[in-house]
């Protein structure tokens, strides 16, 4: 799959800040597109969390991938299971979320 080269790139928000590493990039069962940039958010104490951002208002910047969310807005995005995969349903949770039409 095309990654975009941006597995490993620094995600930043609208307002500047870090928000994690870019860790995978999910591909719609559907269309066979790229839409969810998976991102390891970090936590205290190495609790590290995965967080799924949509990938069709994401800007690559050099090293960093710029969107247009909130630090915030991301790390409160509902939580997806640890599999690496996004079930049709946690995409549609996702994208609701984020205030995006869903498609399939």
């Amino acid at each position: 799959m095309e990654n975009l080269g941006w597995i490993d790139k620094t995600l930043i928000s609208s307002g500047g800040d870090k928000i994690g590493k870019i860790i995978d990039i999910h591909v719609d069962d559907y269309t066979g597109e790229p839409d969810w940039l998976a991102v390891n958010t970090g936590g205290r104490f190495g609790g590290a969390k995965r967080r799924y951002v949509p990938l069709r208002a994401a800007t690559r910047n050099g090293e960093e991938v710029a969107v247009p969310y909130s630090k915030a807005m991301v790390k409160e995005a509902p939580e997806v299971e640890s599999s690496g995969a996004l079930t049709t349903r946690e995409a549609e949770e996702l994208a609701s979320y984020y205030g995006l039409a869903t498609t399939g």
